[in-house]
């Protein structure tokens, strides 16, 4: 089948960005929205759900009040290019990769959807898009987020085999980007090397970062990221 291409101006084929928040604009109530940059303006987008195909995952680091955070983009093809981004830790990130560790064929398209909780906390909801099925996860928070976010990634790629979390390895870039995060936390909160040495050793009975596991960075930079929440 050929498409036929319409030639002359047009709207350029940039992705559009959804963020995650749980929030009501005019009486109405809203899980995720667009934000204009340029205009600082929130447009809510009221749909709960968003059909299309799992393209990519990926890790990105952004800078939101003037200190850098850890992203995780969940990229979309469906009649546009959406990109869901939301910060690694959140409830929405986790219960997404919880529920996309079970999706057996990433070819088809899904539903992914957002369920708000109590105290604005927004959970990631995944459907089959033919059957309407929910992807049911049991909640699992030691679960291996980074091992689960290069399985998918290297699923998309290509070979879309079943989940194998146990000696998954994330790539070289995504740790190189949580090593640097962490060095930027470090230094924000004045910590010595002695604290920092003291807090692995506390918190996963080590004594440097490059012992830590992917899974383990990933939740420690996690736990400084919590230390500037207000």
């Amino acid at each position: 089948m050929t498409t036929e291409i319409k030639l002359g101006f047009c709207k350029a084929p940039e992705p559009i960005y959804l963020y995650i928040k749980s929030g009501e604009m005019e009486g109405n109530g809203y899980t995720w929205y667009y934000y204009d940059f340029d205009k600082e303006k929130i447009t809510p987008e009221y749909n709960t759900g968003l059909c299309g195909y799992l393209s990519e995952l990926r890790l990105t680091s952004r800078e939101f009040k003037g200190k850098e955070n850890v992203k995780l983009d969940i990229v979309i093809n469906s009649n546009e290019t959406y990109i869901i981004r939301t910060g690694v830790e959140t409830n929405f990130a986790k219960t997404f990769l919880l529920a996309i560790a079970l999706v057996e064929d990433l070819t088809k398209p899904l539903i992914i959807g957002c369920a708000a909780g109590e105290e604005n906390v927004v959970f990631c909801r995944v459907y089959d898009a033919t059957t309407k099925s929910r992807v049911k996860a049991e909640w699992n928070p030691s679960a291996d987020w980074a091992g689960i976010i290069q399985d998918t990634k290297a699923r998309l790629e290509g070979n879309n085999a079943p989940p194998s979390l146990v000696k998954s390895q994330p790539p070289k870039a995504s740790r190189e980007t949580l090593l640097a995060e962490s060095d930027r936390l470090i230094a924000d909160l004045n910590w010595s090397a002695s604290q920092g040495k003291e807090y692995l050793l506390k918190n996963y009975s080590k004594v440097g970062r490059s012992l830590l596991t992917d899974a383990e960075l990933l939740d420690f930079v996690g736990k400084l990221q919590k230390n500037f929440d207000v």
